[in-house]
């Protein structure tokens, strides 16, 4: 035996309370689009949100000076980072701005270091994958024992 959907569910409710089944649909089909609405609200309002609180990360700075937030590492070995200096962007995400950047990076270069080079773009990408995951896994971590006493998973 198949189970009713919401819709069904919904609608053998209101006909239970008026014998006009066309009104019935009208008034889901009204319930359905109000819903949609809000569901495209919230996430538009979500969206901007969290990227107003990246941006912020990206670009303030508590000491007045520059975030080193590019970051940069020495013979593929030696890691040199700061942590975020605002927390907005990891408390809402519980994600470094940091960590998204590398992704980001990580997933953009397949296209402009494949035409400057002979390595195939795999090659390029695993290689950048490895190094950049080490390193956001590295903010993370130090993140969650500056701001948080530890590291929770």
């Amino acid at each position: 035996m198949n189970s009713l959907t919401t819709y069904q569910e919904n609608l053998m409710t209101l006909n239970r309370f008026t014998d006009e089944k066309e009104i019935s649909k009208h008034i889901l089909n009204l319930k359905e689009d109000i819903e949609k609405e809000e569901t495209k609200r919230f996430h538009i309002e979500l969206w901007s949100s969290l990227m107003d609180k990246y941006y912020k990360s990206k670009d303030y700075s508590l000491f007045t000076k520059p975030l080193n937030h590019f970051i940069y590492f020495e013979g593929g070995r030696k890691y040199i980072y700061e942590t975020d200096r605002v927390l907005d962007f990891y408390n809402e995400t519980g994600i470094s701005f940091q960590s998204r950047e590398l992704l980001l990076t990580t997933l953009s270069q397949e296209n402009m270091d494949a035409n400057f080079t002979e390595i195939p773009p795999s090659s390029i990408r695993e290689y950048n994958d490895h190094i950049y995951g080490n390193l956001s896994s590295q903010i993370m971590y130090k993140m969650k024992i500056l701001y948080f006493g530890g590291p929770y998973e």
